[in-house]
């Protein structure tokens, strides 16, 4: 394991040195240094999904469909969210938007003295348990996501926007990322802002986030499966 993630860490040097870095330089943006080498695990997170729906998921829908693909033109068109979203494009403009709003919110908590609630205070054991750690703010993520969700229908100048994504009739696992950017905005700012709330780690999030997004693609998937 630890070779894994020696390795997934000089990619990412890699990266961020050889294409990022000269880049930033180049048009004196040094001041997002950090946020950029950040964006690139975030990409690279984005291609393992893009793997896992393609070469895993996939499988499933193949082997084992729930309803047969009559036009495949409206599945690729999914493709094409999926691939903007997963690969940075997307995120990378929302990320340039949404960075400064949660950067100021941060500064003003230090300043006004708050403190992020974290769950280890109440639970101090998860300290020495990373996996327990993960699968308690897993839940939390998971628990404030369906309530947005609730709020994307409930709310209708929100289900103007968010209708896009319930737009599609033949539900994949390419489904998902069907949403309009203005949508993603909000449900990037809401959780980005609950992260901050409850002091997830910065790993942990992006962590949190990619595991939600693939259990997010697995739930839009075309297979005659059940869980009951």
């Amino acid at each position: 394991m630890r070779d894994l993630i020696d390795l997934w860490v000089s990619c990412q040097n890699w990266i961020f040195e050889t294409l990022v870095s000269p880049v930033l330089f180049r048009f004196a943006l040094m001041e997002w240094y950090e946020p950029a080498f950040n964006a690139v695990e975030i990409f690279m997170l984005g291609v393992v999904q893009v793997l896992v729906i393609a070469l895993g998921m996939r499988f499933f829908e193949k082997r084992w469909p729930l309803e047969r693909t009559a036009n495949d033109n409206l599945v690729g068109v999914d493709r094409v969210y999926t691939i903007l979203n997963k690969l940075g494009i997307v995120p990378l403009a929302l990320f340039a938007v949404s960075y400064p709003v949660t950067n100021h919110i941060e500064q003003a908590s230090r300043a006004f003295g708050f403190t992020p609630f974290r769950v280890e205070q109440v639970l101090p054991w998860l300290h020495d348990n990373a996996l327990a750690s993960f699968l308690v703010y897993f839940v939390l993520y998971d628990f404030v996501a369906y309530w947005l969700h609730r709020a994307q229908h409930r709310f209708s100048w929100w289900w103007a926007l968010h209708s896009l994504h319930h737009s599609q009739r033949q539900v994949t696992v390419w489904s998902d990322d069907r949403n309009h950017i203005v949508d993603d905005l909000l449900m990037t700012l809401a959780l980005a802002v609950f992260a901050q709330f409850i002091g997830v780690q910065p790993d942990d999030y992006v962590l949190i986030l990619m595991v939600g997004r693939l259990v997010e693609s697995w739930s839009h998937a075309n297979v005659d499966m059940s869980f009951g």
